[in-house]
């Protein structure tokens, strides 16, 4: 009987909370899909070293594990909250205490199953999509085909039992623990504030809002010593929401029902029904807050890296360059295989000079170290002639520009254009080996001055020919543009070719010729290991963020949805002295927006100025455009909103359907 019980309640809380039952589904396919991703045979394949994607996926996944099974054991609770009743009848009929833990442990393992195999087919189309994604990242080609992998099945089952067993636990000592009287009035018991004055919950509120002042003042303006500023804003952060959620009960009802606005259309109704649910969970608000804070901050983290990554293959105009610091004595030999078997559209041989100027080598930038591979230039500014600077921009289809006989230009990548205008002033001279110059303009389009061996180190000078006379060669370049893109497989041919031919980036192809040695930089090896650099770490970061959001999202639907009979009773009242259902519509639709608006309104508010202060420490805004930078993050806040309302959107309908 009891079996029979559980298959028919399961079906029942299944249909009760469909929000959390899609959610579970939704999870599922996303864990199932990010394990099929690692266990891909192409994957595996396609990438030199995928250790250390899986260990950055396993340890998200654990974090993703660990915030399902919170998510589970609230709703177990909060379903147990709801149906104390019937189990206190259960055990008023004399079934056991065990017997009732294992028909409520037994119908939400139904649920769960159900989730997890409907997850799998989800799941499927996920990890297809993700591999497309990662292909294209990394700059392979991609065709459809079946990829299967039972460890990765395995895998997505071993979290579920993890994440329902580590529930389960906890809700089995709580059902141990309580009695037919705690039963009976287990549903309720609400969260409390804490504040009963409502003098004091208007000054704690006024206090969450000098801590978040605070907070922003820290981030923005940095007042405290190296590294002090971050940790003391996140503080006053906590304790701001904390304080904020703690006294928004009592500081709506003093507030917000003071006079008679409130009477005017149904706004006492909103009112009503909005300072009762925050009284029934301002604690929960609170988390949510914290959660939804910390998932749009890791989605916008990892959309700025995007930029990043898509912005730092536009630097390097080249497909594919050769570099000798030794010389140029198989360049002919290169020049000759490369237009046999390369689709060549322009090609140019040139030097890089060393000076014995430090003049612009010793400035700080403030620059943010991260993930380039700058060259050693001795300490010393880096030069090229006018004559290889016209004809390279000639190539890249730049402006012309002209020099005098006694003057240099500078050409670096846009973020140090400030700094260097500031230093050089309006009629800057410099010595350059025995030569005087004079500055005749800075220049800033792309010019292949990412990192390693480019066209200096972020900035080159530029100068008349005659002057390079007395410099030293530091390397020279033999740059390719083609007109179809090259594949890896032809790369690898090159570097089979020539012994004394190696790699500058990629791990294929190297060599250990200890003689004279030349340097394959190919455009394509900056997308791929970029490309696996955010495969391995922006998408785990993706991952958590949205089950993060979906999570805290969930909980909060359930929150709203879950007193439809007391609800009904009132609408059901409100027809009955005249109200239309178009007004009962727009009054559910105004209660579920006060509602979902509340913590999510500080979330925005901490990201919007917490997104720049990430961005300036993560280095991004060395190479990427502000403008850039701000529209992928306000792309993020659009595909936030965008999932905030299919959760708003589907509660409202849930919330009609079972009122109206």
């Amino acid at each position: 009987m009891l079996k029979t019980l559980s298959i028919r309640n399961a079906k029942r809380q299944a249909k009760n909370y469909l929000i959390y039952f899609i959610t579970l589904m939704v999870a599922a396919s996303l864990i199932f899909g990010l394990n099929s991703l690692i266990f891909s045979k192409d994957i595996v394949f396609t990438l030199e070293n995928t250790k250390a994607m899986r260990y950055i996926i396993g340890i998200s996944s654990v974090i993703i594990v660990l915030i399902l099974a919170w998510l589970i054991r609230y709703m177990m609770n909060f379903m147990l909250k709801k149906r104390s009743k019937e189990l206190s009848i259960y055990m008023i009929l004399g079934i056991e205490n065990r017997s009732i833990i294992r028909m409520f442990l037994t119908e939400n393992l139904l649920i769960g199953g159900i989730a997890l195999f409907f997850g799998y087919l989800g799941g499927t189309f996920v990890f297809y999509v993700l591999k497309a994604i990662v292909m294209n990242l990394i700059g392979i080609e991609y065709s459809l085909s079946f990829d299967f992998s039972v460890q990765a099945i395995a895998l997505t089952a071993l979290y579920f039992i993890l994440m329902y067993a580590l529930s389960a636990f906890r809700s089995r000592r709580t059902i141990k623990k309580l009695a037919l009287r705690d039963l009976l009035y287990y549903e309720q018991q609400n969260e409390s504030t804490g504040i009963t004055k409502n003098w004091v919950a208007v000054l704690v509120f006024i206090l969450s809002l000098l801590c978040f002042a605070a907070a922003i003042l820290l981030f923005v303006k940095e007042p405290l010593g190296e590294g002090m500023n971050f940790p003391v804003g996140i503080l006053f952060i906590a304790v701001f929401i904390y304080c904020f959620f703690t006294s928004l009960p009592r500081f709506v009802i003093t507030v917000l029902l003071a006079g008679t606005w409130r009477y005017k259309g149904n706004r006492i109704i909103i009112l009503r029904n909005f300072t009762s649910k925050l009284g029934s969970m301002s604690k929960t608000m609170a988390f949510l807050s914290v959660a939804l804070t910390i998932s749009l901050l890791l989605i916008t983290n990892g959309m700025i890296a995007v930029a990043t990554y898509n912005y730092r293959v536009s630097l390097v105009p080249f497909d594919f360059s050769i570099i000798s610091e030794n010389g140029i004595a198989n360049l002919q030999e290169y020049q000759n295989y490369v237009n046999e078997n390369f689709d060549v559209l322009e090609e140019y041989v040139y030097s890089i000079y060393q000076s014995d100027s430090s003049e612009f080598t010793d400035l700080n930038f403030g620059f943010t170290s991260y993930s380039y591979m700058p060259i050693n230039s001795g300490g010393f500014d880096l030069c090229m002639t006018y004559r290889d600077y016209s004809q390279l921009r000639e190539i890249l289809g730049l402006t012309p520009v002209s020099l005098d006989n006694n003057g240099f230009i500078i050409h670096s990548l846009s973020y140090f254009y400030d700094d260097i205008e500031k230093h050089s002033g309006s009629n800057m001279h410099i010595e350059l080996n025995g030569y005087g110059l004079n500055l005749m303009g800075i220049y800033t389009e792309n010019f292949d001055q990412y990192d390693g061996f480019s066209n200096g180190r972020f900035f080159i000078l530029v100068v008349p020919d005659y002057v390079v006379s007395e410099m030293d060669i530091k390397y020279i370049k033999y740059s390719v543009m083609t007109d179809n893109p090259a594949s890896y497989t032809q790369y690898e041919k090159l570097l089979n070719e020539f012994d004394t031919l190696k790699s500058l980036r990629s791990k294929s192809g190297y060599s250990n010729n200890t003689g004279q040695l030349e340097y394959l930089d190919v455009k394509m090896d900056i997308q791929k290991s970029n490309g696996l650099l955010y495969s391995t770490e922006v998408l785990p970061i993706w991952y958590m963020a949205l089950i993060l959001c979906i999570a805290g999202v969930t909980v909060l639907s359930n929150n709203i949805l879950s007193e439809e009979t007391q609800h009904k009773k009132q609408f059901s009242l409100l027809r009955s002295i005249g109200y239309s259902t178009r007004t009962l519509d727009i009054i559910i639709l105004l209660q579920l927006a006060t509602l979902f608006v509340v913590p999510v309104i500080p979330s925005v508010i901490l990201v919007a100025f917490l997104a720049p202060v990430y961005t300036k420490s993560f280095g991004a805004d060395v190479f990427v455009p502000s403008s850039e930078l701000w529209c992928n993050i306000l792309l993020v806040f659009a595909i936030y909103l965008l999932i905030y309302l299919i959760y708003y959107f589907a509660s409202y309908i849930l919330k009609r359907k079972s009122t109206l």
